[in-house]
């Protein structure tokens, strides 16, 4: 059937196997909102024309009997859209979303920390309390190493944040991971979320060993939590 819009919201590791499906239909858009590090494989699979980016930034969780809840707009998030209509869709139907100009990039340098956090979401709810200093530091760097692995690329990094994040005093990076992680409610939502972090870990190691960088592809492979 030719949908105006589908909309992919599956995590990053079952992408690969709805790829030939998303190809051959005949969807005149098709709409990936998912954690990226290499969006552009995706837009050479189903067609640039037709291919677009966002991120939906919802809090969601499973409470009892399978009930789900879900928040928008938590903590002054909100959904990030690499076209103005998508946008306005997104609005006009009460999700509310902002317009993200280079939605690409955005998605790249949100890699790093998202699977630091998630990371170190894991083994904090491993060990029952908290990331212990070694993890925080292991994680530390191996966010370093994704950023690395970025400017590496010929690319900035962006926002501004993501700047400064990859400029700060390793230890700096370690506490913020460490202190956060003492927190039930993060670390038990970001856990949720563990096969997209070691996806995420796989796909940044990958390409850090195409860009003939050994030491980072290490790096960023030893913050990958066990399944």
């Amino acid at each position: 059937m030719a949908y105006d819009l589908v909309i992919v919201t599956v995590p990053v590791q079952q992408l690969d196997v709805l790829l030939p499906t998303l190809k051959a239909s005949a969807a005149a858009r098709i709409l990936f909102m998912c954690n990226q590090f290499e969006p552009e494989r995706l837009r050479e699979q189903v067609g640039a024309a037709r291919c677009d980016f966002g991120m939906p930034l919802v809090q969601a969780s499973l409470e009892a009997h399978g009930k789900l809840h879900a928040v928008t707009g938590a903590a002054g998030q909100t959904t990030r859209l690499g076209q103005q209509c998508w946008m306005d869709l997104f609005n006009d139907a009460g999700l509310p979303a902002i317009f993200e100009p280079d939605m690409l990039l955005w998605l790249r340098c949100r890699a790093p920390p998202c699977v630091a956090f998630e990371s170190w979401s894991v083994a904090a709810m491993r060990l029952g309390g908290g990331a212990s200093w070694h993890e925080s530091t292991t994680i530390a760097i191996g966010m370093q190493a994704g950023f690395t692995l970025i400017r590496a690329g010929g690319e900035p990094l962006y926002p501004a944040g993501k700047a400064r994040l990859a400029a700060s005093p390793r230890w700096m990076a370690a506490a913020v991971l460490w202190i956060v992680s003492r927190s039930p409610s993060f670390r038990s939502l970001l856990a949720n979320g563990i096969n997209g972090c070691r996806a995420l870990a796989d796909i940044k190691a990958s390409a850090a060993h195409r860009c003939a960088l050994p030491i980072e592809a290490a790096k960023i492979a030893a913050m990958k939590p066990a399944a």
